[in-house]
């Protein structure tokens, strides 16, 4: 009697499994163990969970991008004044850079402005929401912060790779009540400050990679009632093309073009900027201070040269925060 003898045959498949939370680079280099689809070179996923999923999970926030313009821009040179309808108009026909728009007073004043006000909204129905500038430089963090305290009341910290301890500024952030931090590249991708819902961009770095991880320090959601998110970003070309790819994701319109229709910026060409200060250092870390309602007072005039370093290196705590609901006239 025979039987027929049965043969079990076990194949073994090696799997790897690939994960990127970059969908591409801006220097086109391709990313390790990615596939490209030909002839353009895009990356090919087989899953893709993006922000429109995160959302829907509700585990993001859905944004709402404001692009700010003006289309009653002067700028003067010696011999000639040229007038200008938009902000990426002044860009592409004249040598004003970019780095000296972000920079310019009545620039930052009109965004911060609009950014603190969106804030002091949000604050209302959540006390604990929190902002982030981005920075470009040392010196222009300084120059926003000084805007922050002096101009809008605003308690606020600054945090560098210059300053001694920037982790530990931006952990003391992450739980009080501040209203602003004030960042030159430390606060982007992987860090987490969940209370950040309002976010002003004033980097002169113009990569999408970088606009979409700034976007995401606002994005986290958390137990609070208002989980609203809001970028405030100059209408450059680049970043208005970045805002529009990001909106096209979405189910809902989250990009809302604002143009200063009530303002003439008044630019002069001397103004541009060549060498940008990236290597001045603060010197001292940030002081920690709890300041009363009287010593509002005092800071809120404009420092002596003496006094002038160790106001913008301030991290106010905000013991003598009063309620905000509309500080600021039209003007």
């Amino acid at each position: 009697m025979s039987r027929d003898t049965g043969v079990l045959l076990f194949m073994v498949f090696s799997y790897t499994l690939a994960l990127s939370g970059t969908p591409w680079r801006s220097d086109k280099a391709p990313i390790v163990l990615s596939k490209f689809t030909e002839p353009d070179n895009t990356i090919h996923c087989d899953f893709i969970y993006g922000l429109k999923e995160a959302i829907a999970d509700g585990v993001c926030r859905e944004p709402n991008i404001v692009l700010i313009d003006n289309e009653k821009i002067s700028l003067f040179n010696d011999d000639e004044t040229k007038v200008y309808s938009s902000l990426s108009e002044l860009l592409l026909d004249s040598k004003f850079s970019f780095q000296s728009l972000i920079t310019n007073q009545q620039v930052m004043h009109y965004i911060l402005k609009q950014s603190v006000e969106k804030l002091a909204e949000l604050r209302l129905s959540n006390p604990s929401a929190g902002g982030l500038v981005v920075a470009s430089s040392i010196k222009h963090a300084k120059q926003i912060y000084k805007t922050l305290v002096m101009d809008f009341h605003q308690t606020a910290s600054i945090v560098t790779s210059h300053l001694k301890q920037p982790t530990s500024i931006i952990n003391t952030f992450r739980h009080n009540q501040t209203e602003w931090i004030v960042s030159v590249g430390m606060i982007s991708e992987g860090t987490d400050v969940p209370r950040l819902q309002v976010c002003c961009h004033l980097s002169r770095i113009k990569t999408e990679m970088h606009y979409r991880q700034v976007l995401g320090r606002i994005l986290r959601v958390t137990s609070d009632k208002a989980q609203q998110a809001w970028l405030f970003t100059l209408a450059e070309a680049s970043l208005t093309e970045f805002a529009y790819r990001i909106d096209q994701d979405l189910p809902e319109n989250s990009v809302i073009f604002e143009k200063t229709e009530q303002q003439t910026l008044d630019l002069k060409a001397s103004q541009y900027e060549g060498k940008i200060e990236d290597n001045q250092d603060l010197n001292t870390d940030l002081c920690l201070l709890n300041l009363s309602a009287s010593e509002k007072t005092s800071i809120a005039k404009p420092p002596s040269d003496i006094e002038e370093e160790n106001i913008y290196n301030l991290a106010l705590l905000g013991g003598y925060k009063e309620q905000i609901v509309r500080m600021f006239d039209a003007n």
